[in-house]
């Protein structure tokens, strides 16, 4: 074959030579060959076994790769080199041509980042909260009447009642015990809270039950004139209840006032919060105090304050007689040289010998740099992420765009072949931890008040940023085993659990309706859907068994039994091992099956001619990707006549020419057939 040199290439440039696979034996490109010489040759034969296997007609096959022209070749080629390359996993690009992926660099370092991020704010967050539970505790012995270590256990199994109020004296007098305690909370307290700004003040609001405001009726319309005149301006009516609140500053109330339950109905008689208990929905009582200066023993040493907001609620809402009481507090941090002590004037840091002032602001700045990072590595994730898929993109279309030139094929179903998915598990994740860095950057002094958006947006991007790293786990094809299962494995999974969740719901709904009366367990359809899942899992059964006992009457106690003891069979011999069967199968495919999925015409075209081991830049000089570098030509010869194609027979196969593209000093060259 003639030579062609081309432009001089820099003497910088380094020495490598490729040999190429023939590419008469790629898919078919000699031109203008009948299909009689074309399923001569070998791969041909193949190929039409393959695609015939596939659904497609050989003498489609036949047409379309009939002509073919060599600079066609040389874009098949570079095309080939490129997919290649593209679909190479990060170890192999390391392995094959020590290309170290950037993005990779940044997925790993975006890891350590966004744990450090998380583990900061889960142990200050866990510190927090367990202060504030701590705390919220010790303030339902304080306020509440009668409070009993026995209401501190879990919901279940339930050691006592709940804790409620059953007669209007009852009511009364946890009220007035609930004033007079906090009253004196800065003389009674054990860990010397004291009053806000606000002093004394306790607001109090009672809730009754009412049709409409525009239907009430003429003895209604003078109580609420009668409330208006003595002050009560915050009257609210909705289409259930009306809501009137007034505040009680306790330094102008005398301590007889509140001295029992008759003194304390007179009390909110005169303020305007009379209670009708036929239509008594709930009463409650809002105030604040502030917590001494609480000494941190961790890594940074800091002394913290807090302000808790307090609600204690007597809820009738159910109507039975029965008045729950609920003490719930909320934590805000404040400024400890803000803080007062009551008649002592006010406490700062300072006035603790040992510990330093800069402790607070040691532990915020170390947070928002952490925070800063966090952000900053997850934008540039994003960033990369985004022209991956850009890239991939366009590498699809223009992949699709040659196949259908060429070879007249519509190349579908591989999109998520060249988009990745796990691309935009990776957007997610970035999205997620973005939101969640600027959200605690906001809330810096104050993450308690952001703490529920915070710990999903934290939590669930770190969630998603380790499973993305596990894309990489590619040293051998053992190593994402399990990710390669769980892909095969879903599709099997989705059908059966959709017949299996049909016969589930079924028996969660008859143990709602049947069992929920006799069975605390049962009582709601959410515990229901819960009790029966735990069961699954290997819950205490026994207990389930032993609630239901003669005592509920004979046909309820034979129905739980056979009613359990079927759910129990059926889902937990045959419906979980089924399950397991379908993943162990996906299991069983995966292992031995490696390659099933690269039997499509384009894993087929990227394997004629399998990427020399060349650097990234000697690939890209070949095959044009950078199109700053000369690549290798031929000329083209001149097309045979009609005549001499009707009449001429096919010539013999001449043996395959190796094709090699070298670099010199200062100029390239080009040899071989079809370079």
């Amino acid at each position: 074959m003639p030579r062609r040199r081309k432009t001089p290439l820099s003497k910088t440039t380094i020495h490598r030579v490729g040999v190429f696979q023939p590419l008469n034996q790629s898919f078919p490109s000699t031109p203008n060959h009948s299909s009689q010489s074309l399923m001569n040759q070998p791969l041909v034969g193949y190929l039409d076994l393959l695609f015939k296997s596939s659904g497609f007609l050989t003498d489609d096959l036949d047409r379309q790769f009939e002509t073919a022209s060599i600079t066609e070749m040389d874009e098949s080629s570079c095309l080939r080199n490129e997919l290649s390359y593209f679909f190479l996993s990060s170890l192999e690009r390391w392995k094959q041509s020590g290309d170290i992926s950037y993005t990779m660099v940044v997925q790993f370092l975006k890891l350590v980042i966004v744990t450090s991020q998380l583990l900061l704010f889960g142990s200050l967050s866990s510190t927090r909260i367990s202060y504030g539970e701590r705390a919220e505790l010790s303030f339902k012995h304080m306020y509440l009447l009668d409070w009993d270590p026995q209401y501190e256990t879990l919901p279940y199994p339930p050691s006592t009642g709940i804790y409620s109020v059953y007669s209007r004296e009852q009511l009364y007098s946890s009220v007035g015990f609930a004033l007079r305690e906090f009253n004196a909370t800065e003389l009674t307290s054990l860990n010397g809270y004291s009053f806000t700004e606000a002093g004394r003040s306790v607001r109090v609001c009672t809730a009754q039950f009412e049709p409409s405001a525009a239907s009430l009726s003429d003895s209604d319309a003078v109580k609420v004139l009668q409330l208006k005149a003595l002050g009560v301006r915050d009257l609210i009516f909705c289409a259930f209840f009306s809501v009137v609140c007034r505040n009680l500053d306790l330094v102008n109330i005398s301590k007889s006032a509140l001295i029992d339950g008759d003194h304390t109905k007179r009390l909110l008689d005169s303020r305007g919060l009379s209670v009708d208990f036929a239509r008594f929905q709930s009463l409650s009582l809002y105030f604040s105090l502030n917590s001494p200066p609480i000494h941190h023993t961790d890594w940074d040493m800091s002394v913290e304050c807090f302000q808790f907001d307090i609600e204690i609620t007597f809820d009738n809402s159910g109507q039975t007689g029965q008045v729950m009481v609920r003490l719930q507090s909320s934590v805000l941090e404040i400024l400890c040289s803000a803080q007062h002590s009551g008649e002592s004037g006010a406490s700062s840091i300072q006035s603790f010998p040992g510990v330093s002032g800069t402790a607070p602001v040691l532990r915020r700045v170390v947070h928002l740099v952490v925070d800063l990072m966090a952000f900053n590595v997850a934008l540039v994730s994003l960033g990369l992420c985004i022209a991956s898929i850009s890239h991939a993109v366009r590498l699809w279309k223009r992949t699709r765009h040659f196949f259908a030139a060429h070879y007249g094929m519509q190349l579908t179903g591989v999109f998520f072949e060249f988009v990745n998915p796990w691309l935009f598990l990776v957007l997610k994740s970035d999205a997620l931890i973005i939101a969640g860095s600027i959200s605690k950057l906001v809330h810096n002094r104050n993450i308690l008040e952001a703490y529920r958006e915070l710990s999903y947006l934290l939590g669930l991007g770190t969630l998603l940023v380790w499973i993305s790293v596990l894309r990489y786990a590619e040293f051998s094809s053992q190593t994402h085993l399990l990710l390669r299962t769980i892909k095969r494995s879903v599709p099997g999974l989705l059908r059966f659990c959709a017949c299996a969740l049909i016969l589930y719901f079924a028996f969660v709904l008859s143990a709602w309706v049947i069992l929920g009366p006799f069975n605390v367990k049962f009582r709601t359809f959410t515990s229901s859907l819960e009790c029966l899942f735990s069961l699954i899992n290997g819950d205490d059964m026994y207990v389930t068994f032993s609630i239901i006992d003669r005592t509920k009457g004979l046909g309820i106690f034979l129905f739980s039994r056979i009613f359990l003891y079927t759910f129990i069979t059926l889902f937990i011999y045959a419906v979980l091992n089924i399950f397991v069967t379908i993943i162990f199968e996906a299991y069983e495919d995966v292992k031995d099956n490696d390659d099933d999925d690269k039997h499509s015409p384009l894993w087929h075209f990227i394997s004629q001619n399998k990427p020399p081991r060349l650097s990234v830049e000697t690939q890209v000089d070949d095959c044009g990707m950078a199109r700053a570098n000369s690549r290798c030509e031929t000329p083209e010869p001149a097309a045979p006549s009609a005549l001499s194609r009707q009449h001429s027979p096919a010539p013999p196969e001449a043996p395959p020419a190796a094709t090699s593209c070298a670099r010199h000093d200062d100029k390239a060259e080009c040899t071989g057939h079809g370079c």
